[in-house]
Parts: C-alpha cells; sequence; structure tokens
C-alpha cells in the first residue's frame, strides 16, 4: 500500500553571517541538475534524511534542551521563498522552504526540562 504525505513547510528568519551553505549547496545541485547544465549522469541522488529539533524557549544556557523532534525521510526541496526585499521595511527578512517526502517519525525527550533532555533516532 503506498502513503502519501503532504509536504512540509518550514519557515526561519535569515540571521546574516549564520552558515546555511549546506542548505544553498543542496540547493543549486538540484536547480543545476533542473536545468541540465550539471554534469549529473542521473546517479546522484537529492533526496535527503532531514532532522527537525523542538528547542526550548527560551534558551538561558549554553546548551538547549531538545524536547521534540520529527525526522524526514527521503525528502527535497519543492520551493524555496524568502520575504519581502523591501530595503524601507522595519522587519526581518523570512526565508521559507518546502518539502516534499516519503514518510517521517516523531520522538518526545526522554525527560521533561532542563538543558539535558534529549532526543535521539
Amino acid at each position: 500500500m503506498q502513503s502519501d504525505f503532504a509536504p512540509i513547510t518550514l519557515s526561519k528568519g535569515v540571521i546574516p553571517g549564520k552558515d546555511d551553505q549546506g542548505l544553498v549547496a543542496w540547493l543549486q545541485d538540484i536547480f543545476v541538475a533542473v536545468q541540465g547544465t550539471g554534469s549529473n549522469d542521473g546517479s546522484k541522488n537529492f533526496r535527503s534524511t532531514v532532522t527537525i529539533y523542538l528547542m526550548d524557549h527560551p534558551a538561558t544556557t549554553s546548551k538547549v534542551g531538545v524536547k521534540a523532534a520529527w525526522r524526514i525521510y527521503r525528502a527535497w526541496p519543492t520551493s524555496v521563498a524568502f520575504g519581502s526585499l523591501d530595503a524601507g521595511a522595519n522587519g526581518i527578512l523570512m526565508e521559507q522552504i518546502s518539502l516534499a517526502h516519503e514518510g517521517w517519525d516523531f520522538k518526545l525527550a526522554t525527560q521533561a526540562g532542563g538543558p539535558s533532555s534529549s532526543v535521539g533516532f
């Protein structure tokens, strides 16, 4: 029996100087392949396992506890969008990515509260 999963959409604020080069490289690889200008002979798989962590908030220590985690299997981006690039606006630039996938797992932290809480797959 084949299952169909709805895409997952993630949003975050863009932080200057934060290293998101792994995500950018993944998107560029897919773009080059879709445009037919890359050297992918069809053997490169652009699907990836993605783990999303729900972190304790507010973070008051250098080690932030993980409260829950989702493991997304064989995910690939279907769209990327940025908020308004209005130079006169007084807001945070937002980035949004939608991921298609082939399934997921969910786990809660082994203990509640404190920076030592963790989730493992």
